[in-house]
């Protein structure tokens, strides 16, 4: 903010206060870039002073949560050019992935223009998961003033289960424009030690049906970071699979079905298995049904596209809409080299 102060009327009020009776010779210097000018008030009109602003605005206090393992939300109230008063020229919010950096160092953050002070303003911020945040905003006025918030830190969860999950899911084996001969589900082991597969199962059946085929996995193990490839019924169309880890009968729904694995023997007989139950490993729905986790199912399958889990297995959250893409069948075994998740 600017202030102007006409030099004219001071030296009148001051010549008059003196109670001058002859005439005087006034003579003005002016300092201005580093020059100096000199000026008799007989030739001046009137002049302006511009003082300079030193008014800051306020501190800004922005808060950090993490959404999930690739978003964090960074939220604050704007504050004002002169402390809580009129709209800062400028916002800047960098974040870095370790506290104490200097803010020139920091990575930028586009944001919308600065909003009036009082307002709530927040923004979401994609990001990598599995790390910790630290983010800082600086607000600055038309005079170069700024003021810098507190350091917010937000740690990002990483989107790798911590359990066995289904991995793949494919129904149009066998089929005449199938691509496999054979249905089958692929698990995946995401942790850093093997992972027994005694007393689990793998349940599945057609959306509304409550007539779940059962599929014991016996004493078989998954290796760290390794997949399991259970080879199902099929048919003479399509080309043949590679070398399952267990083969069961059975067959998948093609388009529309759902998938449970258990860390028991006990054949579902309810039409969605119990989510709040301890032996409910991973469940899964394509196409339509309620038997799903989060949002919403998988999409719809075919003879020629699988229910592939994003990330090559890694990504769990807990929602099969986004969890999982139909894709072309990528039957994975115990030879598929180990996949280690971010």
């Amino acid at each position: 903010m600017r202030t102007g102060l006409s030099l004219l009327l001071v030296l009148v009020c001051l010549a008059f206060g003196a109670g001058i009776a002859h005439a005087q010779v006034w003579e003005m210097w002016v300092h201005s870039n580093g020059e100096i000018t000199k000026f008799r008030t007989s030739e001046i009109d009137s002049i302006t002073f511009v003082l300079a602003d030193t008014t800051h605005p306020a501190t800004p206090t922005i808060v950090a949560n993490a959404l999930d393992g690739h978003t964090v939300r960074l939220s604050w109230t704007a504050v004002g050019d002169d402390d809580m008063s009129g709209t800062v020229a400028a916002h800047d919010l960098r974040y870095a992935t370790s506290s104490g950096v200097a803010f020139e160092s920091m990575t930028p953050v586009v944001l919308p223009p600065p909003q009036p002070p009082g307002s709530a303003e927040s923004i979401d911020v994609p990001l990598d998961p599995g790390l910790t945040y630290s983010f800082v905003l600086r607000v600055t006025d038309e005079s170069g003033n700024s003021a810098t918030s507190n350091e917010a830190t937000a740690a990002t969860p990483p989107t790798g289960p911590t359990h066995i999950v289904i991995a793949e899911v494919y129904g149009g084996g066998g089929q005449g424009s199938g691509t496999y001969d054979n249905d089958f589900i692929v698990l995946y082991n995401p942790t850093s030690v093997a992972q027994s597969l005694n007393n689990y199962s793998v349940q599945f059946a057609p959306a509304g049906s409550t007539g779940w085929q059962f599929v014991g996995l016996g004493g078989k193990t998954i290796a760290p970071h390794g997949y399991f490839l259970i080879q199902l019924g099929g048919g003479s169309g399509g080309v043949p699979m590679p070398t399952p880890d267990h083969v069961m009968p059975g067959n998948l729904t093609t388009a529309q079905g759902k998938v449970a694995l258990l860390s028991n023997t006990a054949q579902i007989s309810s039409l969605c298995p119990p989510p709040a139950s301890p032996q409910l490993v991973d469940l899964m729905s394509y196409g339509i049904g309620g038997c799903f986790e989060g949002s919403g199912p998988a999409p719809q399958l075919s003879s020629f596209l699988s229910a592939i889990r994003m990330d090559q297995g890694c990504r769990d959250m807990n929602d099969n809409a986004t969890d999982f893409i139909a894709g072309p069948p990528t039957p994975r075994n115990s030879a598929t080299p180990a996949h280690i998740c971010p």
